[in-house]
């Protein structure tokens, strides 16, 4: 059975209602109703909406409903901007002010809700506040129309009806001269569907059918719609407010408060917004209000004309309520910092509470506010307090999502204040840290999003206690941050000092952001690097983490004499540099000038003994020492920071170095110049002892790193992934380039001395090679084999040509290229891998091959095979060769896996080495004594062979089965007898 229209049109309703309290922002008066042309608020002039002088005549009254029905026609009215409250409102002459617009059906809908706030001027004349009627022939009447009534200023509402003239509902509320609320309800159905509210209080009612108009254009501030404008409206229009449907209960008390709290004037029912009076503060503005009156209808989210919107009551009853308020018109909302550097709204809230409707959802666009940084953390916090100071106060997380925060289970009491606030900022002053989120709110890790400002009453006492990430960071005028050993600071990005930061120890200082520098300010960053040097002939290459002119230093400005290390109040003298070629111990420190060298794109030193000298930050210096073991500098300066470059030339040399005051990611280094550069040489002459300041004498050599893999020099220390603050190294480039420096090759290392450790995510076999300098020193090589999944040909920043081959040295051979390589980078590990080396003697010498180091795998054996005689060398002990003056390029190879040929060594003592092969045994003499006699026996006695013979090797054919146990009985020829057991391989 198809229901009646009346049902039909109830149902309409209700789907309408809970369309606008749950799908919407609820941004119409009060929050009720939206503002987008969707919902039942279809026509919406306000007079707060207009921007004009006071006296200005308006002759465009715009819609703010969405609807778009603006009133463009008739004479207009005149504007006064504090009509009442400081809130503006239209001034009608009553003589010829009106405002119109074009007839349209949905401004005369079956039933309605018409709101509407007046301070109307007694006379002798009905005055029309909004009008939409047709009276052409007198009989019968069309539309409806609010009047003040002659004299006595009563109110009417007027309709028309099918026959005879019109149905009038005439109130007794007289509110001439004082502003007042005005609401029109019709129903299109049942008792009393026609109502008269004045001041949210029923005035009149009637049962009443309202016959529309359907054709007459709609006007404000005048009557006679068929004709000519007549019953000119005298005195003043806040607001004319319509929905086209009949507001529930709860909606129309709602909407009555807004208009009550921003046009000063007492409803006489259902006043339960109480904020507005100026005991409590005045906080008339952007009323809006959830609820559930006392018959049981209900609204549950708004938001009005605000920005905060309240909704989901968690224990709604009847007779209920939750209205909010602001204090300030208009607002532009700004955050400013309060005393404990929290950034709070400009503006807040009050609450008025009727009865308990439980908790409340707390919601703010984000559209709606400026943050200080569009970058922070921005973790809004909505606070709730009944101090309007919000000295104590109840804070509740907001949560973003879809635009909007949201703080939920929301507890609120009658009167309380709230507003929003923020951290942006995490200070330190001479007392205390605020805001961090480390132990005694010091910054960490977690606080990447927040800018660190140092107080100018910072005295360093409250150092950093946590490595922290923030922001930026700001240092007042004689303010000081200090920063404990082991620890970071890293900026996301600008670094703003006018006074100072102290990186005591190992602590550094780390930006991350890209392009040039964003350090400014005249303040200083003082950071220490101990050196690696035991006397005054060993060299250093260094460079400085600061500058001194903020694009160059030197190094009498940049690097201080720093053997009491940084602290809080160290003052490091400057270094005494002296002619002459040592330095000294002396106080301050002396180091010689005359070794001060650069070397950049060229293949000689610029050996320029200045310490004034201009240098580019990327660049480094040779530097002697002054004595001390480890002598101590400070660099103070501005800190490095952003992009560097050097322009390089192929086949010539540069002296670099690590220009921050963090460490340098050595390998992200080489990858972002692959092409130009491909190996890092590192200077290591902590082992020379030569106590010579002539080059020739260095014992020092080159640390080798290319990608993912370095090489010690002469059992010194290895180049692994991290190059610490200040240090220098050499580059050769491959072509013309431009080398590049930036903040992303930056990172946090504190490993010591001037190499930092790192694991290798790949197998890594570290082959060493020995011999004797002289009686007392003993020169070491290493060679590193990465296996990669590379090629075995040239692979550019995985292979590293060897720098300071010697006249006795051993180095690694790679396919299609004839360097040297001190570092390769191959295929994959798998045993048929076979490895070239080139051993090259000035005379003839004991070598010693071994392996240093294997990691990341576990082959079975590797071997040194010695192609001229086939011999195969076990390196799980070292192996001693004596070899002639030459240049061996194709003999010595590393594998992994025994071949028919393969032996397995026995080495003796005496010098005597016995190598057991499948069918032989091969006795070797070392020092090259004459071998006289050979017999091999049993373990009972047996002798199996017996050989006399005069020469330095000898071998013999012995097929024996595998883990037979042999005697051997070598006569040498100045008599002597060895003896050795022997297990069969």
């Amino acid at each position: 059975m198809r229901p009646k229209p009346y049902i039909m049109k109830n149902i309409t309703v209700l789907i309408s209602l809970i369309f606008i309290n749950f799908l919407y922002g609820q941004t119409g008066p009060g929050g009720i109703g939206t503002t987008d042309g969707t919902s039942n608020l279809v026509l919406w002039l306000n007079a707060n909406t207009i921007t004009a002088t006071s006296g200005t005549t308006i002759t465009n009254w715009n819609d703010k409903s969405g609807y778009g029905f603006d009133f463009n026609a008739g004479n207009g009215a005149i504007f006064n901007a504090t009509a009442v409250n400081n809130y503006p409102a239209m001034h009608f002459n009553g003589t010829s002010h009106y405002f119109q617009t074009a007839y349209s059906a949905t401004l005369n809908p079956s039933e309605f809700t018409v709101f509407s706030t007046t301070n109307v001027t007694s006379s002798t004349k009905y005055k029309a506040v909004i009008s939409s009627r047709d009276d052409s022939t007198g009989t019968p009447t069309e539309g409806y129309i609010l009047y003040a009534r002659p004299t006595s200023n009563y109110w009417q509402f007027w309709n028309g009806k099918i026959t005879g003239g019109w149905n009038v509902t005439t109130g007794n509320t007289a509110t001439a001269g004082n502003w007042a609320q005005q609401m029109l309800s019709y129903a299109e159905i049942g008792i009393n569907n026609k109502k008269l509210f004045i001041n949210g209080a029923l005035d009149a009612q009637n049962t009443y059918i309202l016959k529309k108009n359907t054709t007459r254009p709609l006007r404000v501030g005048a009557g006679r719609n068929e004709s000519t404008a007549n019953y000119f409206f005298k005195g003043d229009i806040g607001e004319i407010i319509m929905y086209d449907v009949v507001l529930n209960e709860a909606e129309r008390i709602i909407v009555g408060n807004y208009l009550a709290a921003k046009y000063a004037y007492s409803l006489n029912g259902n006043d339960f917004y109480t904020q507005d009076n100026t005991a409590n503060g005045d906080f008339d503005h952007n009323v809006a209000g959830i609820g559930q009156a006392a018959n049981g209808t209900n609204h549950t989210d708004s938001k009005g004309t605000g920005i905060v919107q309240i909704n989901t009551p968690s224990s709604l009853a009847n007779d209920t309520f939750l209205f909010w308020g602001e204090e300030t018109k208009n607002p532009t909302y700004n955050f400013s910092t309060t005393a404990t550097y929290v950034e709070r709204l400009n503006s807040k809230w009050r609450i008025s509470k009727r009865n308990d409707l439980g908790t409340v959802s707390v919601s703010v666009n984000k559209s709606d506010l400026t943050f200080l940084s569009a970058n922070g953390c921005n973790e809004l916090k909505l606070i709730v307090s009944s101090d309007a100071s919000f000295a104590t106060k109840t804070t509740y997380n907001m949560t973003f999502s879809g635009g909007k925060y949201t703080a939920d289970l929301v507890s609120f009491t009658d009167g309380d204040y709230f507003t929003f606030e923020y951290i942006d900022k995490i200070v330190v002053d001479g007392t205390r840290f605020y805001n961090g989120s480390g132990f005694a709110n010091v910054p960490n890790t977690t606080d990447g999003c927040y800018k660190l400002l140092v107080k100018s009453t910072a005295n360093g006492l409250l150092p950093l206690t946590q490595g922290c990430n923030v922001r930026e960071v700001e240092v007042e005028a004689n303010g000081l941050l200090v920063v404990n050993s082991g620890l970071r600071l890293t900026v996301a990005g600008s670094v703003k000092m006018n006074g100072d930061i102290r990186l005591l120890g190992t602590s550094q200082l780390i930006q991350t952001h890209t392009g040039t520098s964003l350090v400014t300010g005249t303040g200083k960053l003082y950071i220490d690097r101990k050196g690696a040097l035991t006397n005054i002939y060993q060299s250093g290459y260094w460079t400085s983490p600061v500058t001194t002119t903020g694009n160059t230093y030197t190094i009498a400005n940049a690097m201080k004499d720093g053997t009491i290390p940084t602290s809080i109040s160290s003052t490091p003298p400057n270094i005494n540099f002296v002619t002459g070629y040592d330095g000294a111990t002396t106080t301050p420190i002396s180091i010689s000038k005359y070794w001060l060298a650069k070397l950049v794109d060229d293949v000689e030193w610029d050996r320029h003994g200045n310490e004034n000298t201009t240098y580019n930050p990327a660049i480094g210096y040779n530097m002697k020492s002054s004595g001390a073991n480890g002598q101590n500098y400070t660099f103070v300066g501005k800190p490095n920071d952003g992009n560097y470059s050097v322009t390089v030339t192929g086949g010539k040399s540069t002296l670099l170095g690590n220009p921050y005051p963090s460490a340098l990611d050595g390998d992200v280094f080489l990858l972002n110049n692959t092409g130009v550069i491909s190996t890092l040489y590192f200077w290591d002459g902590t082992n020379d002892n030569s106590n010579s300041h002539i080059r020739n004498s260095y014992l020092g050599g080159y640390a080798t790193r290319a990608i993912g893999i370095g090489t010690a020099y002469n059992g010194g220390a290895t180049p692994e992934r991290y190059i610490p603050v200040a240090q220098g190294f050499f580059i050769d480039a491959i072509v013309n380039g431009t080398i590049q420096f930036k903040n992303s090759q930056r990172r946090f290392n504190t490993s010591a001395p001037f190499y930092s450790k790192d694991d290798a995510p790949f197998p890594i076999l570290r082959l060493g090679f020995d011999f004797n300098i002289d009686a007392t020193n003993t020169f070491h090589r290493q060679l590193a084999v990465g296996f990669r999944g590379l090629t075995n040909n040239y692979d550019e920043g995985y292979d590293a040509i060897m720098y300071d081959m010697r006249p006795t040295d051993i180095a690694l051979k790679v396919n299609n290229n004839t360097n040297d390589f001190v570092i390769t980078g191959i295929e994959d590990f798998v045993e048929t891998i076979t490895i070239p080396l080139h051993v090259v003697l000035d005379q003839q010498r004991n070598v010693t091959f071994r392996v240093d180091a294997i990691e990341n795998f576990t082959p079975n054996t590797v071997y040194l095979k010695d192609t001229s005689t086939n011999m195969y060398y076990n390196l799980t002990s070292d192996v001693v060769l004596n070899l002639p003056a030459g240049n061996y390029t194709d003999r010595f190879k590393i594998t992994f896996r025994q071949g028919t040929a393969a032996i397995a060594d026995y080495v003796s003592e005496h010098d005597i080495f016995i190598v057991d092969t499948i069918d032989n045994l091969t006795i070797n003499s070392k020092s090259d004594t004459v071998i006289t006699n050979v017999q091999v026996f049993n373990v009972i006695g047996q002798k199996l062979e017996d050989l006399k013979t005069k020469q330095t090797q000898v071998t013999m054919p012995v097929k024996l089965q595998k883990g037979q146990v042999l005697m051997i009985k070598i006569t040498l020829e100045n008599g002597q007898t060895i003896i050795k057991k022997l297990l069969k391989k």
